[in-house]
């Protein structure tokens, strides 16, 4: 997380137009983050938050000559308890609509990622910045379904990153422990039709068969 704050901060330092668009020494840029604050992703957000405020905190919220506020949005409903489609494009209309917001730390789940990513990357003033600490899945970064990056960053230009390995890496190697350590000959394969799940399973499925499974 620190790693993330820390890239927001130089981008912010720089005084570019990234995101808010806004240049010159003194001002006050946001960086925010996106994630599921209610339901079973909670905690786990509320970590990432204050793990960002603390951060800040050491380093006197100051990036420079700008003094760097975070605002944390909420992608999840508290009906659904998890992230909804109509909450994150709503919060992805409003990180373009702050035009002070520089950077987005998130999302937390990867199908958010696909829905605010390119309104991100469409800003007026620049594409803005997100790096997310946990999507997965491989189509935010390299070649997986149709149309994939591409269609994340319609502008041409990447505004999107991540810190952690993809759907492709971790399922392939659930399979090779199941066939190497566990010693399995059999098995189904089957998910919560989500974005990570069927990643996941798609990964694992593919390398079961190369392991004989």
């Amino acid at each position: 997380v620190a790693a993330i704050v820390m890239a927001s901060m130089a981008l912010a330092a720089c005084g570019g137009d990234s995101g808010g668009g806004t240049s010159g020494g003194g001002k006050t840029l946001v960086i925010s983050s996106d994630l599921p604050l209610q339901g079973a992703s909670k905690d786990a957000s509320d970590s990432t938050n204050n793990a960002i405020k603390l951060y800040l905190k050491q380093q006197g919220n100051k990036a420079g000559d700008y003094t760097i506020e975070f605002k944390p949005y909420d992608d999840s409903t508290a009906a659904k308890g998890a992230w909804d489609d109509a909450t994150c494009a709503k919060n992805a209309t409003d990180h373009v609509a702050n035009t002070n917001e520089v950077a987005v730390m998130g999302t937390y789940n990867s199908g958010c990622a696909k829905i605010i990513a390119p309104v991100l990357n469409q800003d007026p003033s620049g594409p803005m910045l997100m790096v997310s600490h946990a999507n997965t899945n491989p189509g935010l970064t390299k070649t997986w379904d149709p149309g994939e990056p591409e269609k994340y960053k319609p502008s041409g230009k990447p505004n999107y990153a991540r810190v952690i390995t993809t759907d492709d890496f971790q399922g392939a190697a659930a399979a090779q422990f199941a066939a190497k350590e566990l010693n399995v000959k059999k098995c189904f394969v089957i998910n919560d039709n989500q974005t990570y799940g069927q990643g996941v399973a798609k990964a694992f499925a593919e390398e079961a068969a190369k392991q004989g499974i």
